[in-house]
């Protein structure tokens, strides 16, 4: 009897031990000198948005977060990155920080790969004595170079002739921002540059618009719309101006700026806060690295900070914040008094509904005393969820054992009650 618990004690402890090692969040490797508190999270490119149509030679970007002790880290260079794409070391170029998005851009020249085939994306960063890895699978596609094809000749040695084929020509284009947040008052304009570059085998024509940005947002033209032609290797700075009316009520406003050339397109989500012309309180809006990405149906969790700039006496303050998608519509919001001195540091949560589709999102807060608005923002995703719920697969596998183990006891229990009968009889 002691032998058969001690077996079956032993066998869960080891099923809790792969569980537990296993990577819940899908995310890739993390070696042996790493820490739990050191992440690194590759943004672009993913599986489900490959670089496509890539030759050895090209410039490509990545977009990278790293995070230490739960802060970004914004000091890095490029000798903290080492980048391979499948088997095969990258020489990096540029690597630059982004302090709105808080992503590393990195500027590499791809290797040689097999043509026709994709390749992993890897990127290990090393960072106060620490490294960690994380992959990216099938993120880049190579292209077929050219070929040639050989038509045999009659017998008797004759020799064949070799008839070219030419490379299929291949559109694509990047742009350096998939995200703007700007800061306007009424009766403010700012203007903000935005570079495009022809990174294929053609020449492009672009088309930009925007969708939910006609109050705000006008092109190097003055209107809604914009086009140009954009050559080989070519990259044009496209100025954006941003403004807002002299009666534009304060908020947090959302939309996009698409562009499109060949078939191809680019998004870019922008943010818009306009404050009153002299706020009395201000308010910064962070959410942990751990809700970042969030589940349908969990919370996103954010740290709202309020800060007294305009020097009143400790008083109550209004403080509407929620969640809205890029399209403006409000996913979920709360209304609160709060009570500020100089300034108060405060989590909140909003629910995300189960029914909310898988994409980016932003998380704002909207500050009100005497009808002068203050406004913060930032962005995080809601993905989509893939698998056994981790709780509920353990669940599973406890049950099982004990279902098992159960069983063999009784079994136990009915063969030596048999034997204990049968000596009676």
């Amino acid at each position: 009897m002691r032998y058969d618990k001690f077996v079956f004690l032993l066998l869960f402890y080891f099923l809790f031990l792969q569980l537990a090692k296993a990577d819940v969040f899908g995310k890739s490797n993390i070696y042996a000198n790493s820490v739990e508190l050191f992440s690194v999270d590759i943004k672009y490119p993913l599986f489900t948005d490959p670089i496509t149509n890539v030759n050895e030679g090209d410039l490509i970007y990545a977009f990278v977060d790293v995070d230490f002790s739960g802060n970004n880290v914004s000091t890095l260079t490029a000798n903290n990155f080492t980048v391979n794409i499948g088997t095969k070391g990258v020489t990096i170029n540029e690597v630059t920080y982004n302090d709105t998005t808080s992503y590393y851009k990195i500027n590499v020249t791809a290797p040689s790969n097999e043509a026709g085939s994709k390749q992993d994306f890897w990127v290990n960063v090393t960072y106060d004595s620490i490294w960690n890895t994380d992959i990216e699978m099938e993120s880049v596609w190579y292209f077929a170079p050219p070929t040639t094809t050989t038509i045999g000749g009659g017998g008797g040695g004759g020799g064949g002739s070799t008839i070219p084929i030419t490379k299929i020509k291949v559109s694509n284009f990047t742009i350096d921002k998939d995200v703007i947040q700007i800061l306007l008052v009424p009766g403010d304009s700012k203007k903000l540059s935005l570079k495009i570059s022809n990174t294929g085998d053609t020449s492009l024509k672009i088309n930009m618009t925007q969708q939910n940005l006609n109050d705000f947002l006008s092109f190097p033209n003055g209107k809604v719309e914009y086009s140009f032609n954009l050559n080989i290797n070519e990259t044009k700075d496209i100025q954006l101006k941003f403004s807002a009316s002299e009666g534009q009520k304060p908020g947090v406003y959302m939309g996009r700026i698409v562009i499109v050339g060949d078939g191809i397109e680019r998004v870019v989500n922008v943010i818009i806060e306009v404050e009153s012309l002299k706020p009395l309180f201000d308010v910064k809006v962070s959410i942990p690295p751990e809700y970042r990405e969030v589940f349908p149906g969990k919370d996103v969790m954010s740290q709202l900070t309020i800060y007294n700039i305009g020097r009143l006496s400790s008083t109550d303050v209004d403080v509407e914040y929620g969640v809205k998608d890029f399209d403006g519509n409000i996913i979920a919001s709360n209304h609160e008094l709060m009570f500020v001195q100089t300034e108060l540091s405060i989590a909140k949560k909003i629910n995300i509904p189960i029914s909310t589709k898988s994409g980016n999102y932003v998380f704002y807060a909207i500050v009100n005393h005497d009808n002068i608005i203050g406004t913060g923002s930032t962005t995080f995703k809601v993905i989509e969820k893939k698998g056994f719920d981790t709780i509920m697969f353990l669940s599973i596998i406890v049950l099982v054992v004990i279902i098992i183990f159960i069983s063999i006891l009784l079994r136990r229990y009915l063969r030596e009650s048999r034997h204990l009968f049968n000596k009676r009889v």
